[in-house]
């Protein structure tokens, strides 16, 4: 095992965590200052064991945490094992393949791992994220898919969450384009490879479906709402198509992404969602039928989306 295999076997297990509820792990911030604490002893992050964690200046408290971390390294070897049987890549910050866009926006706090089905490469794509309440109606369809034919024609892929109603409509209608799709799910890893128009179109290179929870944990709103922040910060701009005030997912991402400045945010500009006209006045920029696409922000190269396009893969 290389050194860099090392270290991302112990960024593992001391970020990784086996439930949503599991409380021990560190944040990715946790984990820089152990590497720091190392590196002044001349050693790198894969270097560290149970012996060594007295060397480093922690209170006892850390110490008896970092050490039950590290005791989880035959689970994980397990676990990984299933996952890449299963054709699941996972991915640490420090890997090559990690989402950039996510690890800038948040350097401390970003997921310390995420589990990946599909092509990784999509992760380095640019994307524009589609949002929205799960409880639409055919106009909220059609407004999506008609604004995601047009950011697609102007270089990008979409990034989208996989719930019901306009997420589903988005990442189906930039299939349908030829476009790329990354979406990241909020628990429910499994179930979302059961959909065979998901799996097909994963196998055949065009999606990537992420998580920061490993594939066995199941659907939760609590979930759902920590994943909403990744949405924003790997798209190059946001819309949200539909919006309850002051209440639900789309709107506290939404809020959260105006407050952080992640990306971008459009609104559809429609009177009758309150959500939207609150949206419209905090700052998001307002869009409607007759709006073009255009984001403000380049796209992806004229020879990406050419590939994305004619692959034969499709």
């Amino acid at each position: 095992m290389g050194a860099v295999d090392r270290d991302r076997r112990v960024v593992l297990c001391l970020g990784g965590r086996l439930t949503f509820t599991d409380g021990l792990p560190l944040t990715v911030g946790g984990i820089k200052d152990i590497a720091l604490r190392l590196a002044r002893h001349g050693m790198r992050l894969g270097e560290l064991s149970g012996e060594r964690v007295s060397e480093l200046g922690l209170g006892e408290e850390m110490k008896e945490r970092i050490t039950a971390l590290l005791s989880r390294g035959d689970e994980w070897k397990a676990r990984l094992k299933r996952y890449e049987n299963s054709g699941i890549a996972t991915l640490t910050y420090i890997d090559g393949a990690y989402p950039r866009s996510i690890a800038e926006a948040s350097p401390d706090g970003c997921p310390p791992v995420l589990f990946c089905y599909g092509d990784v490469k999509i992760l380095s794509e640019k994307s524009v994220g589609y949002v929205g309440v799960r409880d639409c109606d055919e106009q909220d369809i059609d407004f999506t898919r008609n604004s995601v034919f047009k950011t697609v024609a102007t270089g990008f892929g979409v990034t989208s969450g996989g719930a019901r109603g306009i997420d589903c409509a988005a990442e189906f209608a930039a299939l349908e384009a030829g476009a790329n799709v990354c979406e990241f799910t909020s628990g429910a890893f499994r179930e979302r490879l059961a959909f065979a128009e998901i799996r097909s179109a994963a196998d055949n290179g065009r999606m990537v479906i992420a998580s920061s929870e490993v594939p066995e944990e199941g659907f939760s709103s609590a979930r759902a709402m920590s994943r909403n922040a990744y949405i924003y910060m790997q798209s190059a701009a946001c819309v949200v198509v539909r919006s309850h005030l002051k209440r639900g997912g789309t709107w506290s991402g939404a809020v959260r992404n105006l407050k952080k400045g992640w990306c971008p945010l459009f609104c559809r500009d429609y009177a009758p969602y309150l959500g939207n006209a609150e949206l419209i006045s905090m700052g998001a920029k307002p869009i409607d039928e007759n709006w073009d696409g255009d984001t403000g922000v380049e796209g992806n190269s004229p020879e990406v989306v050419q590939l994305n396009m004619f692959d034969d893969k499709t």
